[in-house]
């Protein structure tokens, strides 16, 4: 009935348990469960922020808007010439480009020289919502150590340090945004003071705008001293290429003309066409030279090859006639002998036209080879031809190449300068079509309402910032939590069947009812049907060997093991005759839950002889369940356990009832020496209260001394804390049957 063990680490089934096993809906009834402790949490941290927000210095804000000039810019700057409209893209960097410009360096320290913040006490009316200092309370700053503190310490800085120190405060919190869609530029500023606000707001529109007029001014003047030297410059380049084109063609005595290198490569070309022409009459003549060749000095009619017969007709009609006659000879052989005179003269006419038909072939042969020295000569001679053209083309061409660079050079460099030249003429006129780079539309105006802190904002981040601190700690402790709270997950931590599940009972009915007494005044309840279940359970495993006697026992105090015990002895007794043992001779508890008195003969007193059994037993009125309770309680428990006629009791005992229920000390020394004696153990487990780890030390303990280990027992199990975790609907424990049940699984 054992399943194997399983090694798994402390915790890793409850984890694993815990992954797999809840659902969204059962975090959410977490959260729930554990709400008020989170609102008043967040209620808390919001009151907190309340009262921060309320204790910090105002921030004041000062806006102004600016119109930026968006046409293009780079032309009229570099040389004067006059604006163009950008595209959409070029706008759109234009403007971000202004925007970075706002807030360089350059425009604080002109803003600052302006107002001389540097001098005065406006520097310290500069702080706003991105200076983390202005956050911390004035009663808090003021209790600030000196270095904690810059520039309020008593060292006083330096006219350079406090200038430094302005400038950056200034870039950093001036703010420039531009307005979707349009060419507007909105420039903000926030500050503790709501004048000083609107002064740095529109001394930065103005430093923008005169920086705009002086830096286009500086590049008009850098751009006309620079054409200045490059027209200089450009002037003598001309003349120089000039000078050098007519020098070369002096030098050289070039006429050379675009119709002349036109006829030169016509020529070519001509020559090329006749060289192929010659090289293909060449290849032609030599391939029927060497079919002369095969055909050997005196060939048959049937071996001259066909080219030769194109070449010459004769040789065609002379083959078709030997060949003619020779059939003729050969018919004439067959009816007449060899001197007959017809067959005389068709030989002698075959010999007539077989010499034609050589001399034919010979005539021809001396032909081919003829016209084959005359091809060879004529294509030598196009190609000393063709290679001296080339030469001669070759050389004009380079005289050209470097005329036509001379040429174009000197046209390059005239352009250049015309270029220049009207570049120049035009820079002398861009100051007086120059327009603004910016207006300003709304200048800023002295803010009367504060804008920060916001105390609503504030509130609300902190409240939920809080409520989701919150639901995380509780996931979290969730999550860490290494208790045993399912049977599933008991079975996979441990590795050992779970026999059933025992529902908590509130505190109402422990009042009213014992929870020992639930399964005989409420036998239709869900902790009466898990007793019932349980005992099955045990039955079955009866079957497949004797289990007289059964010891309960439990991890650590406290986990319901007596309730367990005389629990099952109660169901059993109704089918069984049963005995009931109290063997936790250090805390006995069942005497005194059956009425008897505490110093009633029991287990002590059979083992050690001083009372007779009969006087020992107790039989309870109203029950079909008898006691042995602890009776006398010794100094030394594990030796009086121990003692060798403890074996013999329990075996008397065995033979005298059924069902024997042991409710025994946790397991430790005294249990595993019952456990031996056993034929049976269960082990209580206190949902939500007993750790993995150690239950899973209880078990080796077991295991180690070879305790027949039938399963656990999960007691106090929460039904409603199971339907919210989606294991079961919430009610009756046959709902819940399967959740609570793993060894149905």
């Amino acid at each position: 009935m054992q399943h194997p063990p399983k090694s798994l680490p402390d915790g890793q089934g409850r984890r694993s348990e815990r992954s797999s096993g809840l659902s969204i809906a059962a975090w959410w009834n977490l959260t729930r469960k554990h709400r008020f402790g989170i609102l008043g949490f967040s209620l808390m941290c919001g009151l907190g922020a309340f009262l921060y927000a309320s204790s910090l210095v105002p921030i004041y804000r000062a806006e102004t808007s600016l119109l930026l000039d968006t046409r293009g810019r780079i032309g009229a700057d570099a040389a004067g010439g006059p604006a163009t409209w950008l595209s959409p893209r070029d706008v759109s960097s234009y403007l971000k480009t202004q925007t970075v410009l706002m807030r360089s360096r350059t425009l604080a320290e002109s803003v600052i020289d302006r107002l001389k913040l540097a001098d005065g006490p406006g520097f310290k009316a500069l702080g706003s919502g991105s200076d983390w200092q202005v956050w911390i309370p004035g009663g808090l700053r003021d209790q600030l150590p000196p270095g904690w503190w810059p520039l309020a310490s008593d060292a006083s800085p330096t006219q350079d340090q406090a200038r430094a120190a302005a400038v950056e405060t200034l870039s950093a919190d001036i703010e420039a945004e531009v307005v979707a869609g349009t060419d507007l530029v909105e420039l903000s500023f926030s500050a503790t003071d709501p004048q000083l606000a609107a002064s740095v707001v529109n001394a930065y529109a103005d430093a923008y705008i005169e920086l705009g007029y002086e830096t286009r001014l500086r590049a008009l003047t850098k751009a006309t001293g620079w054409l200045t030297e490059r027209l200089d410059a450009l002037r003598a380049q001309v003349e120089a290429s000039e000078a050098r084109l007519q020098a070369f063609q002096e030098e050289e005595g070039l006429t050379v003309t675009d119709q002349a290198l036109d006829l030169t490569a016509k020529q070519l070309q001509e020559l090329a066409d006749r060289l192929v022409q010659a090289q293909v009459r060449h290849d032609e003549l030599q391939r029927l030279d060497a079919q002369v060749r095969l055909m050997g000095e005196t060939p048959s009619a049937e071996a001259i090859t066909p080219a030769l017969m194109v070449r010459s007709p004769d040789i065609q009609g002379l083959q078709g006639a030997v060949l003619q006659t020779a059939r003729e000879v050969t018919e004439l052989a067959k009816r007449y002998g060899p001197k007959h005179p017809k067959m005389l003269a068709a030989r002698s006419n075959l010999e007539t036209l077989t010499a034609g038909l050589t001399k034919a072939v010979a005539d021809a042969v001396t032909a081919v080879r003829r016209d084959l020295e005359v091809a060879a000569a004529n294509l030598a001679q196009l190609e000393a031809e063709l290679a001296a053209r080339k030469a001669q083309a070759q050389e004009a061409g380079r005289h050209e190449a470097e005329l036509r660079s001379l040429r174009r050079d000197l046209e390059t460099d005239r352009q250049l300068y015309d270029t220049f030249l009207t570049r120049f003429k035009e820079a002398g006129q861009g100051v007086e079509g120059e327009t603004a780079p910016a207006r300003v539309i709304d200048p800023a105006l002295v803010s009367l309402r504060p804008v920060g802190p916001r105390i609503g904002v504030w509130v609300t981040i902190a409240v939920l910032l809080a409520l989701v601190l919150g639901a995380v700690a509780v996931l979290v402790s969730e999550y860490l939590d290494n208790t045993v709270q399912s049977g599933e997950g008991l079975e996979e931590s441990l590795g050992l069947m779970v026999l059933g599940s025992l529902p908590m009972l509130g505190r109402w009915r422990t009042r009213r009812v014992l929870p020992e007494r639930m399964f005989l005044e409420h036998p239709r309840s869900e902790f009466a049907e898990a007793i019932r279940s349980i005992r099955a359970g045990l039955v079955l495993a009866g079957q497949e060997g004797v289990l007289r006697t059964l010891l309960v026992t439990s991890s650590v105090p406290g986990e319901g093991r007596t309730t367990l015990a005389v629990s099952l002895a109660l169901a059993m007794g109704r089918r069984d005759r049963t005995l009931l043992i109290d063997a936790d001779l250090r805390r006995p508890a069942l005497g005194a839950r059956f009425g008897l008195d505490s110093d009633a003969p029991g287990l002590g007193n059979l083992v050690t002889g001083s009372a007779e059994e009969g006087a020992c037993i107790h039989a309870i009125e109203g029950l079909q369940v008898d006691v042995l309770p602890a009776g006398n309680l010794p100094a030394e428990p594990l030796e009086l356990l121990s003692s060798p006629r403890l074996p013999e009791i329990l075996a008397g005992l065995a033979a005298r009832y059924e069902r024997i229920v042991i409710d025994s000390a946790p397991a430790q020394s005294d249990a595993l020496i019952l456990a031996r004696l056993c034929d049976g153990v269960v082990l209580v487990v206190g949902a939500n209260e007993t750790q993995v780890p150690v239950v899973q030390a209880t078990l080796g303990r077991l295991r180690h001394v070879g305790a027949p280990l039938l399963g656990t027992v999960l007691n106090r199990y929460d039904l409603r804390r199971v339907a919210r975790y989606g294991h079961c609907h919430q009610g009756s424990y046959r709902r819940c049957a399967g959740a609570l049940q793993g060894y149905r699984g």
